[in-house]
């Protein structure tokens, strides 16, 4: 971290890398609770990525929805630690909600798990 803010982008490992935008809030981490927060109302986005050469064959990322925050990704929710396959170099996520009136959902992020391989 960089004060209470994740470095931008980060590191899993040698290969893969994770990346965020949005605002002033989104990407900050707490440890009293060890997580890292995206807010929803700052149209975030989460990319993992993947070096050259190499391919994304899963992801899953648990996270803590807050005020019915959610993942989304290809405009789907995603339940949290819902494996997801794909078969290229990055995937980007962003944030939603699950209620109609609600407009300032968060997911609060506690493990990115990927599995990739070589091309």
């Amino acid at each position: 971290t960089n004060g209470n803010k994740v470095e931008n982008p980060f590191t899993l490992d040698e290969v893969i890398s994770v990346s965020y935008t949005g605002g002033q809030n989104t990407g900050k981490y707490y440890d009293t609770d060890s997580n890292i927060r995206i807010y929803q109302g700052e149209d975030p986005t989460v990319t993992i990525s993947a070096q050259e050469g190499y391919v994304i064959t899963s992801v899953t990322v648990s996270y803590i929805s807050y005020k019915t925050g959610t993942l989304v990704y290809n405009g789907e929710n995603i339940a949290p630690d819902q494996a997801i396959t794909l078969n290229g170099s990055s995937i980007t996520f962003n944030v939603g909600n699950t209620s109609s009136s609600e407009t300032k959902g968060q997911v609060r992020i506690t493990a990115i798990s990927v599995t990739y391989q070589a091309v």
